[in-house]
This record gives C-alpha cells, sequence and structure tokens, in this order.
C-alpha cells in the first residue's frame, strides 16, 4: 500500500509540474480540463498496471535429506514500531471522517440555500436569489445572485452568461470529482493545488464563452474587476474570485495556434510511456530448467462421483483402464523422483470399495496411496502441490517464482485459492527441496508461514517418511469445538457408542491439530470403532461367467487374473469365497479369496444353540502408521478396524473375508 502511494503521488507530481510549465498558460481550454481529470485517472491507475515476463533459469536440485525433528517457538516481542500501523491507520481514518464532514456539510449548505431562496427558472438553468450579499456563484443548474441586483438588473449580462457557462457545461461535476478524491487522499498535497487548477480552467471556459460572443476583452475586464472580491463563496460552487482575475487577464490575450496546440498534446505521449514504464509494477518469473528435471508437478489423482464414475484429467474412465492412466502418467513426468496417488471419493459409501483400486495403482509402481471422502456436489476440488527449492544463499523459489521470507504468505496465497485453510490441510502437500548448508532456524521460519497457509504435510525427497510438521496447538475456539464434541459422546454407554462419520472426522481433524499438552488437558478421545464389514453372500459359477462378459476385474488373493483363470479357479474349488462389487457406470470388481465356505444350495441342519455367555467387550483406537484405528476385544478376541470399517490386522493391512 505504502509502495502504491508513493508512485501514485510521483505520477500525479510530473504531470501536475507539466501541466503547470507547458499548458496551463495556452488557450486550449477543452483539452485542459480533460487532461487534469484525465491525469488524475492515470496516476492512480499506472502502479496498478502489472507487466510479467518469464526467464527461464537453469537450476540444480541437490537434495538436503535432513529431517527436521526439533520444534521452534519464537520469541514474541513488542516495541513501537509494532504500534506504527495502527496509529497511522488510525489518523487516516480521522483525516477521512474530518474531510467526509466537511464535504456533506458545503452539500448542506447549498441544498438550504436552494430550499430556502426564491427561485426564477429557465431551460438550462435556474437563478437562486439571496437576500444577503454575494458573489455570483454556480453550483450545477444553480446560479445564486443578489436578489436585490438582480431585480433592479444592476447585473451585467455578460457576468450571466459567464455563470451560465458554468452551468451548460456542467463544471460543478469536476469540482464534485477532486472533492471526493480529497476524503480518500486527503493527505496528498497535490491534490489541493490541482483543484485550484481544475477551478481556474473553468474561469478560463467561462471567459472564452463570453468573449466568442463578441464582447470587448476590455469592457469585461473591467466588469470582472467590478464583481470580484475577496467575499467567500462556497467550496464547490464556480464563482468570478479576485484571487484569479490576474491569470485570467493573461490568459484572455493569448492566442494558441492550432499546430502549438497538437505538438504540445504530442508531448504527452512520450511522457506517459515513460511514467507507465517507471511506475508500473514489473514481475519477474522464473521458468525453471533442472538439471535432472526433477519437478514436481502434480499427483496422480482418481476422483469418483456420487454416480461411481472415475474421473482422471477431468474424463470418465473405467476401472480396467487406470493402468493406461498410470503409464500415461509416468510418461508424462518421467523422471519424477516421487510418485504419489491421490483418490477423492464424492459417496462417503464408495470408500469401502475403494481396496481393489488402491492395489491396482500400487501394482502399476505408486507406492504411496492416501484415499478420503470429500463432500463436493459439483467435484471441482482440485489441491495444487507446492515446491520449494532453497538454495545455500537463503534465496528459494515457489514453484518457480523467486521468493523472499517476507513475501511468501502473499506467493502462497496465489495457489489453491477456491481451498479452505482446513481443506488445504487435507489435500496440500509441501515438496522442500535444500541444499546442503541452509541454515535449520531458515527452514524452520518458512515451516512456520507454511502452516499459517494450511497444509497436509512437508514432503523431503528421499526420506524415510515425511516431516513432520511444527505444531503450534488448536486455537481456542477449535478447542472448545472439540472439548463439547468429545463430551457429548464421552457421556453415552461405551458399548452402544455411536459417532457420526462427520463427527468423528472432525474430532480427528482437532485432535491431530492439538500439541501434547492440549491433549492432557483436553475431554479424552470418544473410544469407538464402526460396525465390520457388510455380510457378502456366496456367487456360483454362472454370476462368475457373466461377470467375465461384463468385463469384470477379477482378484484372487489380492493379486489381478484374467477372467478364463476365475472361471478354472471355480470350476476346481467349488468352495473358494466370492465377493463382488458392482458400479453404477464402470466395470464390477470380483474378489476371489480361500477358505470359503461351501457354495451349494444343500441345507444343513441347524447347529445346537450355543449356550449364552455374557461377552466381555472392550473398545478403543490406536495409531498404526499414523492412522487411526480401532479395535474391538470380545471375550479375548481382539479385531482391528480402520476409519472406513473394514477389518485390518495389527499392521494396518486390510483383512479380506
Amino acid at each position: 500500500m505504502e509502495l502504491y502511494l508513493l508512485k501514485s503521488g510521483a505520477c500525479l507530481a510530473i504531470l501536475f509540474v507539466f501541466y503547470k510549465l507547458i499548458l496551463e498558460n495556452e488557450n486550449m481550454h477543452q483539452f485542459k480540463r480533460i487532461y487534469l481529470l484525465g491525469m488524475l485517472v492515470v496516476s492512480f491507475g499506472i502502479p496498478i498496471i502489472t507487466f510479467t515476463t518469464y526467464i527461464e533459469v537453469l537450476e540444480t536440485t541437490p537434495i538436503n535429506f535432513t529431517s527436521i525433528t526439533s520444534e521452534t517457538q519464537l520469541e514474541e516481542s513488542t516495541s513501537l514500531l509494532d504500534y506504527l500501523p495502527s496509529i497511522l491507520w488510525t489518523v487516516y481514518f480521522i483525516g477521512v471522517a474530518f474531510f467526509s464532514f466537511r464535504f456533506i456539510k458545503n452539500i448542506f449548505q447549498i441544498l438550504i440555500k436552494i430550499n430556502q431562496n426564491q427561485k426564477v427558472k429557465f431551460t438550462d438553468y435556474i437563478n437562486v436569489l439571496l437576500t444577503e450579499k454575494v458573489i455570483p456563484h454556480t453550483f450545477f443548474s444553480y446560479i445564486f445572485l443578489n436578489k436585490q441586483k438582480y431585480d433592479l438588473q444592476e447585473i451585467p449580462s455578460e457576468v450571466m452568461l459567464h455563470e451560465q457557462t458554468h452551468a451548460k457545461q456542467k463544471h460543478s461535476f469536476d469540482v464534485l470529482f477532486i472533492e471526493l478524491l480529497q476524503i480518500v487522499f486527503w493527505f496528498n498535497p497535490f491534490l489541493y493545488f490541482i483543484k485550484h487548477s481544475i477551478k481556474l480552467n473553468h474561469e478560463f471556459l467561462a471567459d472564452q464563452a463570453v468573449l466568442n460572443q463578441g464582447i470587448d476583452s476590455s469592457l469585461y475586464q473591467n466588469i470582472l474587476l467590478a464583481f470580484s472580491s475577496d467575499a467567500s463563496t462556497p467550496q464547490m460552487a464556480n464563482s468570478i474570485n479576485y484571487s484569479f482575475i490576474k491569470k485570467r487577464f493573461t490568459v484572455m490575450k493569448t492566442h494558441t495556434s492550432t499546430r502549438k496546440i497538437w505538438f504540445r498534446s504530442l508531448l504527452l505521449l512520450p511522457l506517459l510511456a515513460v511514467l507507465t514504464y517507471s511506475f508500473s509494477t514489473k514481475e519477474t518469473l522464473n521458468k525453471p530448467v533442472l538439471e535432472n528435471d526433477n519437478l514436481f508437478v502434480n499427483d496422480f489423482y482418481l476422483k469418483i462421483d456420487s454416480e461411481e464414475n472415475i474421473y482422471y484429467n477431468n474424463e470418465i474412465i473405467s476401472f480396467g483402464e487406470i493402468p493406461n492412466a498410470i503409464k500415461s502418467y509416468k510418461e508424462t513426468y518421467p523422471n519424477e523422483v516421487l510418485y504419489f496417488a491421490k483418490i477423492d471419493v464424492e459417496n462417503k459409501e464408495t470408500t469401502e470399495k475403494l481396496f481393489p483400486f488402491i492395489e491396482i495403482i500400487k501394482e502399476n509402481g505408486i507406492e504411496n496411496v492416501t484415499a478420503c471422502w470429500v463432500k463436493n456436489d459439483n467435484l471441482k476440488i482440485s489441491s495444487k502441490n507446492i515446491t520449494i527449492n532453497i538454495k545455500n544463499n537463503k534465496s528459494f523459489t515457489v514453484n518457480g517464482i523467486s521468493a523472499t521470507v517476507n513475501e511468501l504468505p502473499n506467493i502462497l496465497a496465489k495457489f489453491n485459492q477456491s481451498l479452505t485453510k482446513e481443506e488445504r490441510s487435507k489435500f496440500v502437500d509441501i515438496i522442500i527441496i535444500s541444499e546442503d548448508s541452509v541454515p535449520m532456524e531458515f527452514i524452520t521460519n518458512i515451516q512456520e508461514i507454511l502452516i499459517d497457509y494450511g497444509i497436509n504435510k512437508i514432503r523431503i525427497p528421499g526420506s524415510i517418511s515425511d516431516v513432520p510438521l511444527i505444531k503450534k496447538g488448536a486455537t481456542k475456539s477449535q478447542l472448545a469445538e472439540y472439548n463439547k464434541l468429545a463430551k457429548k459422546y464421552n457421556k453415552q454407554d461405551k458399548e452402544n457408542r455411536v459417532v457420526l462419520m462427520k463427527d468423528l472426522e472432525r474430532l480427528e481433524y482437532l485432535y491431530n491439530l492439538m500439541t501434547d499438552e492440549q491433549k492432557a488437558n483436553a475431554e479424552p478421545f470418544p473410544d469407538c470403532f464402526p460396525p465390520p464389514p457388510p455380510f457378502v453372500s456366496l456367487k456360483p459359477l454362472d454370476h462368475i461367467i457373466k461377470m467375465a462378459k461384463n468385463n469384470a476385474a477379477f482378484f484372487y488373493e489380492n493379486e489381478r487374473i484374467p477372467s478364463n483363470k476365475a472361471i478354472s479357479l471355480i470350476k476346481e474349488n467349488n468352495k473358494l469365497n466370492i465377493e463382488t462389487t458392482t458400479f453404477k457406470n464402470s466395470n464390477p470388481i470380483v474378489k476371489i479369496t480361500k477358505n470359503g465356505v461351501n457354495n451349494t444350495n444343500i441345507p444343513t441342519p441347524p447347529a445346537p444353540p450355543v449356550p449364552i455367555v455374557p461377552e466381555k467387550i472392550k473398545t478403543g483406537s490406536l495409531k498404526i502408521n499414523g492412522v487411526t484405528h480401532y479395535y474391538s476385544t470380545k471375550n479375548g478376541v481382539t479385531k482391528y478396524y480402520n476409519k472406513y470399517g473394514d477389518e485390518v490386522d495389527k499392521n494396518g493391512k486390510m483383512i479380506l473375508h
């Protein structure tokens, strides 16, 4: 903001000096009127213009694998400089309030004069007759005159013509415009000088209109002297004023040729070009060309909408086309160091069907896969990961844009503008590539800014795990929200406790924001576990054949198999377990596992009733590989579940039944 004010003020000063030296004394008043108003617009507009240039910069990418494990707390100190912005803004708004009050007061004074005095109406103007002694002056179409002189016809026709010109040419619009600018930029001294020049040029225009009627200039000058005085007139009115007389007499005698008008007008072109070049904003963006081409451009990204359509690059594909999509993705980024895949689903129920997607992605060479439910009716959430390259001299780029620590928040704001901070905290990853000797303190300062922006995790290529974020802890409002939700469910009986999925996800998000100290003082996380996966019925051989005709994807013991092998397996062993998952607009998925139950329809006698023994049930949650899982222990047997209700083993791997 400060730079903008300095630039606009400099433009205004240069253009005003040009006017005073080159244009003011010339007889080209209509052009000068346009110039005076135009230079205000140009001066406040040029600093907004931005010229962007792109340069290719060769960069090397040595990778620093140092882990960030320590938490740094920045000591806050306050000084007078910390309060200076608040003081300056307070002074500014006091000035705005004062000049706004003065503007409204002047308008009301004129309106009161119009309403409380006699008016004589004509076609293009209205004479307002005042009882007090007053210099003739004009506000829009209202001409204010002394009633006694008007009735006695003591006001010369030349003076009346002068004021009528002000009314017909709408000079009050110009005055009103500069008065409004003074309210906002009251601290700019050039506006006061420019207002004086605008009013003086109005007098030139009115004088020219009178002299064009053939009136002798000497006679007219004597009339002006007789009617001018030091008496005050309203701020926003045009009037005959003694302070303007000498300059007006000089200009009346001046004759400017058409050739001279064109020459002086053309001088503006190089002046405007220099001002635009000097005071516009210039932005230089680097187009990085890395020696090893290790650009982290995009994750492999799949979206599944509420109709179970699979999207890749905004196009619908089938399940069987996913390997080809991964192949195309790798061909696009052949030298990418790390591959990451993300799956977003619009329908929460679809999350229970993601196992085959994850498996086929991993089979095709992408080991890091994340999947989550995104509530998004139009499926337009799209996140962009951010790569930061840090040099030993502490210079760095953000997705190719050169930046400093102070500029980093504004540059980050240019990315993922459609996402909220909470959404960025779920979907946006940061990739940091640093040279060997970058100080840890410098990286920590950058990390603090990244956390304020909102990110999911920081990746350091080649490290065993992603770098943990430095936690600043949850805010007071977030702690209050967590405690309220946790208390609500902790009041329920553990054995019959049911936690809504949306509340569970919110609790997890808030809990992960908290520091260890906050967790210790907060409500305990409600122990809960989702219901087990639904019972899957067995299908006969003809169902397998039908699924093969429908181009289903077959898996045997978590490995992809062709349809003919699936048919052979069922023919050889009718006791294999078969689970089929269907999609509305994509191919079905059939999972075949061993140790199934008999598929025959021969009824078996019911087993004798088992004596009812009171069950001892224990539930809770724990972290497996950094992800929250839930367990249920009944009569000494413990089962584990992920957040989607899938049964997993102790290592978090899904168990298929």
